[in-house]
C-alpha cells in the first residue's frame, strides 16, 4: 500500500492497522473465519464469500466478469471458414462434454500436485439465473430432475436456434450432420434479413442478458409468469450445454477489433480492420443500430448468462467466453487444448466423415409483449453505451519469450508485471493499484487470490527505468544498477506469488473479515473505512496471466471500474499475447480514438518490453 498513497496518509493507517490488529473486534473475526475453516462440512472457508462477490453483482456478466480466450488457427495456419470452424469446434466440444459426463479426463497438475477440479461442473450445460439481491448458477447436468442436456444453442442475425448435438445414448452427432445444420441456419438468417428494413424484438433477446441484474430478474420473472412459451424458451436457452455465436464480423487475430468481436460480436464502424467484413443486410443494420444514440435494439449473439459461448466470425475467427462467477480460466484452457488437439487435419471430424443429414435444430420463439419490448430496449441501449466506450487492443510480442527471459534469468511473469507498471505510470501519471489473479487450486475449492504488485521493489525499478528513458542515460554502470533494481523487483514479485499460490496471500484474509463482520452484524472497523483502504480496494490495473495453454492465441476482459486498464496476457516460449482493455471519457464522442488508452498503452508498452529487454542484455 506505501506506494499508493502519500505519506502522512500512510502513516495514519498505519496506527488504525496497529489498532485494528490488538482490538477485540479483531479477534472475534478471526474467530468467526475461523469457525468457517474448522467446520468439515465447508471444503474452503472463502469459497461462498467469493461466489458472493460475484453472484450479488448486479452488474451485467457480459464484458464486466465475462473474459474471453481466442482459438488458434487450424494447423496449415489458416481459419476454416466460418460453418467448418463451427462445426468442428462444436464437435470437439461435445465430445469434450462426453468425456467430462463420464470421468474420463485425467487430472489436472501444477508442478506435480494435483489440482482442484471442482469448477468443471459449471462449464457446460449449466447457466447463471437473475435473482433479487443474488444470482444462482443452476448445472443442468448434475441435476438429473431436469434431465442431462442434449442440446446447444445456436445465435445467429440475434436469433436463437436449438440444435441436437447428441445422440439419446449420449453419443456426439457426427461433424458433417452439425456443420449441413449450421449451414441451414445461416443462410436462414442470411435469406430472412434481406427482407427486414428494422430489427425485429425478437431478433435482440440476447441483450436482456445486459441490463441490471434487479431488472432482469423482475422481467425473467414475468417472462415465466405471462407465457409458457417463454417459459419453455428460457428453459432451452438456460440448460443448453453451451452457446455458439455465427456472428457478422470478420476481424484479424491479435488486434482490438478481434477482442471487439470475442466480448460481443456486433459489428463496428468501418475502419481498415474491417474493410473486408462482410457487409450484409444483418452487418450494416447491426452497425447502425450499434452507432445510434436512441435505443433501437442489438442483434446480440450473445447470451451472457451462460458459463460457456463459443463465437465464430465470417472468416473463421474463433474463440470463447466464459462466466467467470464459479468459473475460472483453467477449465476454459483446457477445451481450447481439446479443440487443438482433436481438430488436426489428420483427425479432423469433416474430412474423415461423408454427407449426413443436418443435426435436428428449431428455432427458440417468444411471444413478445409490451414489457419484453422495453426490456430488449433498455438492455441494448445499456450495451450500446458501454461498446461506445470501450477501448480493447492487442499486443503480440514474437522477438522473445519465456525462454528467452529464463536465460536471462529473470521471471517471465515478473518481467511483464513490472514492464506493465511502466507503461501504465507514463500513459496515465500516477502509480496504479496493480491486482494479479494467482490460482490457488492446489486447494480443495480454491479459486484465485488477488494478489497486489505494487511494492516499494517494484516503484524503485519504475522510477529508475523512467529517469534513465529521460536522460537518455545508457552507460554500462546505469544499465548494471538497473538491471539489479528489476532482479530484486522480480525477486520480490515470485516471493509474492509463491506466498498467494500456497495459501498465504493476504487479499482473501482481508476481504474474509470484511465478510465476517457483516455476518456478526458488526460495524465495519475504522480501518476499512480509512481513505488508504479505499485506495487500496479499487484495482486500477486488473490482470491475469493463465498458463499459457496450446490451442489459445489471445485474451481479454473489460477494466473493472472506471479508471482501470485491463490486462490479460500469456507468456508462450517465443512469444508474448497480450489483450488490454480500457474506458474512454463519458464526455467523448462514441468510438473517439483520439482518447484510446489500450491503443497507447500497448505502444508504450511494446517499447518498454523492447528496452527491458536491452538493460538486461547489456548487464550480463
Amino acid at each position: 500500500m506505501k506506494p499508493l498513497v502519500p505519506v502522512r496518509q500512510f502513516a495514519i493507517t498505519r496506527q488504525k492497522a496497529t489498532a485494528f490488529l490488538g482490538s477485540n473486534t479483531a479477534k472475534r473475526l478471526q474467530k468467526h473465519i475461523e469457525r468457517y475453516a474448522a467446520d468439515p462440512a465447508i471444503p474452503n472457508w472463502f469459497r461462498r464469500w467469493r461466489n458472493d462477490e460475484f453472484l450479488a453483482d448486479r452488474n451485467p456478466p457480459g464484458i464486466f466478469v465475462s473474459p474471453v480466450f481466442a482459438f488458434t488457427s487450424s494447423p496449415s495456419g489458416e481459419h476454416k471458414d466460418q460453418i467448418t470452424q463451427a462445426a468442428t469446434i462444436t464437435h470437439a466440444a461435445t465430445r469434450f462434454f462426453v468425456d467430462l459426463k463420464t470421468a474420463s479426463f485425467s487430472v489436472d497438475y501444477y508442478r506435480g500436485k494435483p489440482l482442484c477440479m471442482d469448477d468443471y461442473k459449471y462449464l457446460m450445460g449449466a447457466a447463471r439465473i437473475p435473482m433479487p439481491a443474488r444470482d444462482i448458477i443452476v448445472p443442468y447436468f448434475i441435476h438429473g430432475a431436469y434431465g442431462a442436456p442434449h442440446h446447444i444453442v445456436v445465435m445467429c442475425g440475434g436469433r436463437i436456434f436449438r440444435m441436437e448435438v447428441l445422440t439419446r445414448n449420449i453419443e456426439p452427432i457426427p461433424a458433417p450432420a452439425l456443420c449441413a445444420a449450421f449451414r441451414e441456419i445461416r443462410d436462414i438468417v442470411d435469406r430472412s434479413s434481406s427482407a427486414l428494413d428494422t430489427i425485429p424484438i425478437t431478433h435482440a433477446l440476447g441483450a436482456l442478458t445486459f441490463l441490471h441484474r434487479e431488472q432482469w430478474a423482475a422481467v425473467r420473472g414475468h417472462l415465466i409468469g405471462s407465457s409458457h412459451v417463454n417459459r419453455l424458451a428460457l428453459h432451452t436457452i438456460e440448460s443448453a450445454l453451451f452457446v455458439v455465436s455465427l456472428d457478422d464480423t470478420a476481424p484479424p487475430p491479435h488486434t482490438g477489433d478481434a477482442l471487439h468481436h470475442l466480448i460481443h460480436g456486433l459489428p463496428l464502424p468501418f475502419t481498415a480492420q474491417t474493410r473486408n467484413e462482410a457487409r450484409n443486410a444483418d452487418s450494416v443494420r447491426a452497425r447502425l443500430a450499434v452507432m445510434s444514440p436512441t435505443d433501437s435494439p442489438l442483434p446480440v449473439n450473445r447470451w451472457w448468462d451462460k458459463t460457456l459461448q463459443i463465437h465464430v466470425a465470417r472468416n473463421g475467427y474463433a474463440g470463447l467466453t466464459f462466466e467467470h462467477s464459479m468459473l475460472d480460466s483453467l477449465p476454459p484452457l483446457r477445451l481450447c487444448q481439446y479443440v487443438r488437439e482433436y481438430n488436426t487435419e489428420k483427425n479432423s471430424p469433416i474430412a474423415k466423415e461423408g454427407f449426413h443429414d443436418p443435426a435436428t435444430f428449431s428455432e427458440v420463439h417468444f411471444e413478445a409483449d409490451a414489457e419484453l419490448s422495453a426490456a430488449v430496449l433498455r438492455g441494448s441501449l445499456a450495451l450500446k453505451e458501454t461498446i461506445q466506450r470501450l477501448a480493447l487492443s492487442a499486443l503480440r510480442i514474437t522477438q522473445f519469450g519465456s525462454w528467452h527471459l529464463k536465460s536471462l534469468d529473470i521471471s517471465p511473469d515478473a518481467f511483464v508485471q513490472m514492464g506493465l507498471q511502466i507503461a501504465f505510470q507514463e500513459v496515465r501519471g500516477f502509480v496504479p493499484n496493480t491486482c494479479e489473479s494467482v490460482s490457488i487450486k492446489a486447494f480443495l475449492h480454491g479459486r484465485t487470490e488477488r494478489l497486489r504488485v505494487v511494492n516499494e521493489a517494484s516503484q524503485r525499478f519504475v522510477e529508475a527505468f523512467n529517469t534513465m528513458k529521460r536522460k537518455g542515460i545508457s552507460d554500462r554502470r546505469t544499465l548494471a544498477k538497473l538491471s539489479g533494481l528489476l532482479r530484486q523487483a522480480s525477486a520480490e514479485h515470485v516471493q509474492l506469488v509463491k506466498q498467494a499460490r500456497t495459501g498465504n496471500g493476504f487479499y482473501s484474509h482481508f476481504t474474509g473479515l470484511m465478510f465476517a463482520a457483516r455476518e456478526q452484524g458488526i460495524p465495519l472497523p475504522n480501518l476499512f473505512t480509512d481513505a488508504s483502504f479505499h485506495t487500496f480496494s479499487t484495482v486500477t490495473l486488473s490482470t491475469t496471466h493463465p498458463n499459457p495453454t496450446p490451442g489459445v492465441d489471445g485474451i481479454g476482459f473489460g477494466p473493472v471500474s472506471e479508471r482501470c486498464i485491463g490486462v490479460g496476457y500469456f507468456v508462450f516460449e517465443n512469444e508474448i499475447i497480450l489483450g488490454v482493455s480500457s474506458w474512454r471519457e463519458k464526455s467523448r464522442p462514441p468510438f473517439d480514438n483520439t482518447f484510446d488508452d489500450s491503443a497507447r498503452f500497448t505502444q508504450v508498452l511494446a517499447e518498454t518490453f523492447a528496452g527491458m529487454r536491452g538493460v538486461l542484455e547489456a548487464a550480463r
